[in-house]
C-alpha cells in the first residue's frame, strides 16, 4: 500500500458561505452549457466592485481502492468564471503542483479550458485552449508544476476550466468555502470515501453551508482479497451567493476564518490487506521529533567546542556567554532567508557558510549543549500561517523552531539565532504565539506561551520643532529609542531596504517631511534596543496671520483602519507596547498661541489607555503623549468599543497647534 503526505497544491481553491439564499445567477453545471445571461452579465449585483465572479464550482473528491488493491484519491474540479473587469482577467490563471517521485507519483489529466465571448454579430464565440498554453516545469524536489491561462480572455468573457488529478494519497486536502478576492455564485462539493477509511470531519468558519450525506453499497474484486463488499459515504456541501473574504487590517491570517471542511484520517481497515491507525497526540509528535534529524543535530557535539570554551571564558555571566557563542556562529554562517523545520548536518552548514533558519538554530543549539547549557527546540507555527488546531496533530503543522536556552546558573532565555535583529527573548512578532511546542533533549514535550516574551516593549520619541515663518518652513529633530520588540521592528524594517537612501526615502514619504540627515545607531550590534536620530524640514502650513503645526510626525493609529462598523475577524496586534512621545515647539518671535490640544484621556479595558497633555511655558510649547497597548487580540464582541477607542486615538494624533501673528 502506498500513502504520502498531501503533495497536491491547487492555488485557487478557497470559498466561504453565508446562510443560503436564492441563487443570483442561474447556471447549468454541465461543461459547455453557458447561457446568454452569463455571457451578457455586466455587473455582479451582490458586489458591484468585483472584478470577476466564480459563477460555478464543482469540487469532487473520491477516496477508494483500485482493482489491484492500490489506494487511490481522485480529485475533479470544474470552474466557470465571469470576467467583469480588466483587472479580473488573472482570476482564471491556474497552477497545479503535483508529486513526480515513483512511489507517490500523481497524474494530472483532462485539462480543458474554453473562453466564451460575444461577437459583434451577436453570436457567442468559443475559444478552446491549445496545448501550447500549458506549461509543465520542475517546481521543487519530486514536484512539478503545471500552469495555464485560457486564451482569448477579455472583459466580459466567460471562462470554463476542468481537470482531474489521480493520486495514491488517501489524505484529503482542506476544502475551503470562500475566495479571498472574488465572490462565488454557486459551489457544489462532494467528498466520497469507502468505509475502509475513517475520517474525523471538522467544519470551521463563521458561516454555514447546506450539508447532506448519502450511503450506498459497492463491490470490488482484487487479486489479494477476492470479492469485497463495502459501504460508500457521499458527503455533499452546497452554497450560493458567497461574498469574497477580503483582507482586513490587523489580521495575520484570514484563511483560518473562512468556512472550510477538513477530513482528518483516523484509521484505515481493509480486511486482508491493511490495518493502520493514524490516531496521534502531541506526545507522538514529540517522539518523532526526538528521532528526527532536528534533534540529532541539536544533540550533536560541536566540532569547535574547545575554541568556543576559550572564547567565553572571559564572560562574566550566562548572557555574555550566549551572546559570544551567537556571534561566533553568525561570523561563520549567513542566513539564506529560508524558513525550515529540519536542518542539514551541522558540519555541512559550517562548510557551506550559509544555511536555513533550522540550520543556524541547530548549530547554535549544538554549540551551547557542548558547553554545558541545555538548548532545546521550540517548534513554532507562525501567526501568519494560522492557529495551531488540535483536530490536526502533526509535526508538519510547524514551520520552524527557535531555541529555549537553560543556562548553568538557572536562567532561561529564548532565541532565534538565524535573525540578526532578534535578541535574547526578542523574536519575530510572527512567532509570538500562545502555543509553541518545546521538545526537551530527552524527547519530552510541553507547551510554551511565547506571547509573554518580553512584557515591556517601548517606543520613546522626542521631537523638537522650530517654525520659521519668514522662510515658510519648519525645522526639527527627532530621537527615537526603542526596546525589545519595538527595537526588533525598527531593525527589521531597516534591513528591508537595499541601502540607507531607500530607508530614508521611505521615512520621508511616511511622514511627509524632507530628511536632512538620518542614522540608525549600530544596526548590526547585538542588543534589545535601537536608536534612530534625524533632522528634517517641512513646509509650514501658513494662512494669513495663522500658522498650523501638527506636533505628531507619525500617525500610529489611523482612524481609517477600522471604517467598517462590524467585523467578524479578531483584530491582531504584533505585540503589547508602550509609546511615549514628547514634542517641543519653539514659538517664533512675533507669534502667540491661538489654540492648543486639550488634555484628553482614553481607556478601553480590552485594549489599553492613552493620555495627551499640552501646555505653554514662556515661548515654548510642550506636548506629551503616552499610549499603552495591553493586548494582542480584540475579539468580535469587543470590536464596537475598540473601534470608538481607536478612532478617538487617531483623532488625538491628528491634533493641530495654531499660532497667530501679533
Amino acid at each position: 500500500m502506498r500513502r504520502i503526505l498531501p503533495f497536491l497544491t491547487i492555488l485557487l481553491l478557497a470559498i466561504q458561505t453565508r446562510p443560503l439564499q436564492a441563487q443570483t445567477i442561474p447556471v447549468n453545471p454541465k461543461f459547455g452549457d453557458v447561457s446568454d445571461a452569463e455571457v451578457d452579465l455586466k455587473v455582479y449585483d451582490r458586489d458591484s466592485s468585483a472584478a470577476a465572479v466564480l459563477l460555478y464550482r464543482s469540487y469532487f473528491v473520491r477516496i477508494g481502492i483500485s482493482a489491484n488493491a492500490q489506494l487511490t484519491r481522485t480529485v475533479r474540479i470544474h470552474d466557470r468564471w465571469k470576467i467583469l473587469k480588466e483587472s479580473g482577467k488573472d482570476a482564471a490563471d491556474y497552477e497545479i503542483v503535483y508529486a513526480t517521485n515513483y512511489e507517490d507519483r500523481e497524474q494530472v489529466s483532462g485539462i480543458k479550458a474554453t473562453t466564451y465571448n460575444r461577437r459583434p454579430d451577436g453570436k457567442i464565440e468559443q475559444i478552446k485552449m491549445s496545448r501550447g498554453s500549458q506549461f509543465n516545469e520542475k517546481y521543487a524536489d519530486n514536484r512539478n508544476k503545471i500552469s495555464f491561462a485560457p486564451e482569448g480572455i477579455r472583459e466580459g468573457s466567460v471562462v470554463e476550466v476542468a481537470f482531474e488529478i489521480q493520486s495514491p494519497v488517501i489524505t484529503i486536502p482542506d476544502i475551503y468555502l470562500q475566495l479571498s478576492d472574488y465572490p462565488v455564485n454557486k459551489i457544489d462539493v462532494e467528498v466520497t470515501y469507502a468505509d475502509f477509511f475513517q475520517y474525523n470531519r471538522v467544519t470551521k468558519g463563521y458561516l454555514t453551508a447546506d450539508f447532506k450525506q448519502d450511503i450506498n453499497n459497492e463491490t470490488i474484486t482484487t487479486p489479494y482479497t477476492g470479492l469485497m463488499n463495502f459501504t460508500m459515504y457521499h458527503d455533499y456541501f452546497s452554497a450560493k451567493d458567497i461574498p469574497a473574504m477580503k483582507a482586513e487590517p490587523y489580521c495575520y491570517n484570514t484563511d483560518q476564518y473562512k468556512l472550510s471542511v477538513a477530513y482528518n484520517l483516523r484509521q484505515v481497515t481493509i480486511p486482508g490487506v491493511l490495518t493502520q491507525s493514524y490516531h496521534v497526540n502531541w506526545e507522538n509528535v514529540d517522539a518523532r521529533i526526538a528521532e528526527s534529524s532536528l534533534m540529532k543535530q541539536v544533540r550533536q557535539h560541536f566540532r569547535d567546542a574547545d575554541a568556543l570554551r576559550e572564547r567565553i571564558a572571559g564572560e562574566a555571566d550566562a548572557t555574555g556567554q550566549i551572546l559570544a557563542v551567537w556571534t561566533y556562529i553568525l561570523d561563520r554562517v549567513d542566513w539564506n532567508k529560508e524558513i525550515r523545520l529540519l536542518p542539514q548536518d551541522n558540519n555541512q552548514t559550517l562548510k557551506k557558510g550559509t544555511g536555513s533558519s533550522a540550520d543556524i538554530n541547530a548549530l547554535m543549539a549544538s554549540a551551547l549543549n557542548s558547553l554545558g547549557f541545555r538548548a532545546g527546540p521550540v517548534l513554532v507555527k507562525p501567526r501568519s500561517d494560522g492557529a495551531l488546531l488540535d483536530y490536526y496533530i502533526s509535526s508538519s503543522e510547524f514551520a520552524s523552531f527557535i531555541l529555549r536556552i537553560l543556562a548553568p546558573d538557572g536562567s532561561v532565555h529564548y532565541l532565534d539565532a538565524a535573525r540578526k535583529d532578534s535578541y535574547l527573548d526578542v523574536i519575530s512578532p510572527d512567532y509570538l504565539v500562545t502555543r509553541a511546542r518545546l521538545v526537551h533533549l530527552e524527547g519530552i514535550g510541553e507547551w510554551i506561551d511565547l506571547t509573554r516574551l518580553p512584557v515591556t516593549n517601548t517606543l520613546a520619541q522626542i521631537v523638537t520643532i522650530t517654525p520659521q515663518p519668514e522662510h515658510e518652513i519648519l525645522q526639527g529633530s527627532s530621537e527615537i529609542n526603542a526596546t525589545n520588540q519595538c527595537s526588533y521592528d525598527i531593525k527589521a524594517h531597516y534591513r528591508r531596504f537595499d541601502n540607507p537612501e531607500q530607508w530614508i526615502e521611505d521615512a520621508e514619504n511616511d511622514q511627509q517631511i524632507e530628511i536632512l540627515s538620518m542614522e540608525l545607531k549600530e544596526p548590526d550590534k547585538q542588543g534589545n534596543s535601537a536608536q534612530v536620530s534625524y533632522s528634517f524640514q517641512q513646509r509650514l502650513d501658513k494662512s494669513g496671520d495663522f500658522l498650523y503645526i501638527r506636533p505628531f510626525l507619525s500617525n500610529w493609529h489611523d482612524p481609517q483602519d477600522f471604517r467598517d462598523e462590524h467585523r467578524k475577524l479578531p483584530v491582531d496586534f504584533p505585540y503589547r507596547q508602550r509609546i511615549n512621545y514628547m514634542c517641543t515647539i519653539n514659538i517664533p518671535e512675533g507669534y502667540a498661541v491661538e489654540q492648543l490640544p486639550v488634555t484628553t484621556r482614553g481607556n478601553n479595558p480590552a485594549v489599553g489607555t492613552f493620555l495627551i497633555q499640552c501646555g505653554q511655558t514662556g515661548n515654548v510649547i510642550q506636548l506629551s503623549f503616552r499610549m499603552d497597548l495591553n493586548t494582542l487580540s480584540v475579539q468580535e464582541k469587543d470590536y464596537p468599543d475598540f473601534r470608538d477607542f481607536w478612532e478617538h486615538l487617531g483623532k488625538t494624533e491628528n491634533s493641530v497647534i495654531v499660532l497667530k501673528k501679533l
